[in-house]
């Protein structure tokens, strides 16, 4: 079986482990496309702003990598983690080819991230969610024909196991997640609690954001490493 994947390729990501779970399973093929080396990650306001304005040609680009693969490769699988910069169209083109499209869906809702993921999503054959809820409400709530089911996140040693804690700490308290308000509350409210030196952070893809800096610790920074 020949599975083209599409996700993201840094080290730690769930995208890169199930990727390389799959590449040593008998008679599996597995090439790939580095979602993320189509939108580059800043920090700075300045290049954030130039990325989202380029937004729509990085997303044509992975686009026209995407089909290209497809066509060159002829893969029996095209699998997709998450996916929030491929396009329906995508999907649609490579459904054309006769190729099974899988979305590995990693999250609690399909409508969070934007329109594009949402349009996108209803378009592949086969949904894998990690969330036990999704089958269930795929087309009650969520208004999905396609199939959904339900496969839990498994545990990758080289993901999930550190032998030792990192030497230095750059944060007292940190909640890796995507910002929402919800979290942002949650980490001020601990801050309170704990009535601590501390700095709760909410660790982001795109960014660091400072919610709750203890006193002489100065106003927000942004951490060494990624996400």
């Amino acid at each position: 079986m020949k599975i083209l994947f599409v996700g993201e390729t840094w080290q730690g990501s769930f995208a890169r482990s199930l990727r390389e779970t799959l590449e040593p399973m008998p008679g599996v093929e597995v090439d790939d496309v580095g979602e993320d080396h189509f939108s580059p990650r800043a920090r700075s306001r300045l290049v954030r702003g130039v990325t989202r304005l380029l937004g729509p040609w990085y997303r044509q680009e992975l686009h026209h990598a995407i089909v290209t693969a497809v066509a060159a490769r002829r893969p029996d699988v095209l699998m997709v983690y998450k996916g929030a910069q491929v396009s329906a169209e995508t999907i649609l083109q490579a459904r054309r080819a006769r190729i099974l499209t899988v979305n590995v869906f990693p999250d609690y809702s399909p409508h969070a991230y934007g329109a594009r993921l949402k349009a996108a999503i209803g378009e592949y054959d086969l949904v894998v969610s990690t969330k036990p809820f999704h089958p269930a409400v795929w087309a009650s709530t969520y208004g999905y024909r396609n199939r959904c089911v339900f496969v839990p996140h498994g545990y990758d040693p080289n993901v999930h196991y550190w032998p030792e804690p990192p030497a230095a700490q750059d944060f007292d308290v940190v909640l890796a997640a995507t910002w929402r308000p919800e979290y942002h509350a949650l980490m001020q409210q601990l801050a309170a609690s704990l009535r601590l030196d501390c700095r709760p952070v909410v660790a982001r893809t795109e960014l660091w954001r400072l919610v709750a800096p203890g006193p002489n610790r100065g106003g927000p920074g942004q951490p060494r490493g990624g996400d």
